[in-house]
């Protein structure tokens, strides 16, 4: 069983924001959108937005047998993801219905962040100090 941490600094404040059968090979944040992630997972590609949820994958793709990820990041403009496999092979994906960006992209983040961490207010407001956000 895997584990995802947010983490701030040094410091031992840390919350779980989810728990992943299988690990995680390579993960990027969305460029346009602050509460997007796309991750890889050996032949699974999950895109996650912890706005709408965070137990589960918004999208999900498994890709055909024999196939495991080992990199994936987001193009410049957010609608593509770009991955490769430990073979060597490069491949390019438009994702058409993706999750729109909200206009307030800091409050986004935060909000998200916030219904993620609701038991460690400790680090919920160092993040809003970080984000400077009042």
């Amino acid at each position: 069983m895997y584990k995802v941490y947010l983490i701030y600094g040094t410091s031992c404040l840390y919350a779980i924001l989810y728990t992943f059968q299988n690990a995680v090979d390579d993960a990027d944040w969305s460029p346009i959108n602050s509460t997007v992630i796309v991750s890889v997972s050996g032949a699974v590609i999950c895109i996650w937005d912890f706005a709408r949820k965070t137990v589960e994958p918004v999208m999900m793709f498994t890709c055909k047998t024999g196939v495991h990820f080992s990199l994936v990041k987001f193009s410049k403009h957010g609608n593509n993801i770009v991955t490769g496999d430990v073979n060597g092979q490069v491949r390019c994906f438009h994702i058409s219905n993706m999750p729109s960006p909200s206009f307030l992209q800091k409050s986004s983040i935060l909000t998200a962040l916030e219904n993620m961490m609701s038991s460690n207010h400790e680090l919920v407001q160092i993040i809003k100090k970080t984000m400077m956000i009042k």
